[in-house]
């Protein structure tokens, strides 16, 4: 049963759904490509693998569309904890 849905737009206005903390749905990437995402972690292509994987991040490191999202973080700027 879905308690906590999230429906968002990322990485290349991709629609991305996220129910009770998980993933469960990446749509397609209007943009492949991306200078900022290409230099800080090297990324060629905005594809479906790279997407889950840093949503999933968002998710598990300050807790991204769940209860446990963290609101203030250390750095100055915090960009994606919407």
């Amino acid at each position: 049963m879905v308690e906590d849905r999230h429906v968002i737009e990322t990485l290349g206005k991709v629609r991305v759904v996220i129910e009770n903390g998980e993933i469960t749905e990446v749509g397609e990437s209007e943009m492949k490509y991306c200078p900022m995402f290409h230099a800080m972690h090297k990324v060629d292509e905005l594809n479906e693998e790279f997407i889950r994987k840093n949503i999933n991040f968002r998710i598990k490191d300050f807790g991204m569309c769940t209860p446990q999202r963290v609101i203030e973080m250390d750095d100055l700027v915090t960009v994606g904890i919407s």
